[in-house]
């Protein structure tokens, strides 16, 4: 993709602006899935713009008792 470090910073910093400040619970609800997901799984993020791509097979995914489907 094209995003940068950048990018996550003002999403958290964004996520960090809305979070206990808004009038309404689906403001702070809202930034919960951003602020976790590039807490646990930031690398992810950088491996779509450091030029190695998406880490894994979009045609594959796995069952909850380990079986492999195409």
């Amino acid at each position: 993709g094209t995003g940068t470090e950048a990018d996550l910073t003002k999403l958290l910093d964004i996520s960090d602006t809305i979070l206990g400040k808004s009038f309404c619970a689906l403001g702070d609800g809202a930034t919960s899935p951003i602020m976790s997901s590039l807490k646990y799984f930031r690398e992810e993020y950088v491996a779509h713009f450091d030029g190695n791509g998406c880490p894994f097979d979009p045609h594959r995914s796995v069952l909850a008792t380990g079986a492999f489907v195409s």
